[in-house]
């Protein structure tokens, strides 16, 4: 008898870490790609904020060459 509670015990374990195992990967699948979404927004910001710089400095050149013409 205590050799089958052993081997159900083992069983019941082997679940178990079986079980931790799959939770610990989704873990670590939802940190990666919470990681790579932070990484999208900082790029899609930079993005934005050098199309923003680049319209500035356009405006900025077609100033110039107005004060140049006068």
């Amino acid at each position: 008898m205590k050799t089958v509670m052993i081997l159900m015990k083992n069983e019941n374990e082997q679940e178990y870490l079986k079980e931790r195992v799959k939770v610990e990967e989704q873990n670590n699948v939802q940190k990666k790609k919470k990681k790579i979404m932070i990484k999208k927004n900082q790029l899609m910001k930079m993005v934005e904020l050098k199309q923003f710089l680049g319209k500035e400095v356009f405006e900025i050149d077609k100033m110039e060459k107005i004060e140049n013409q006068n």
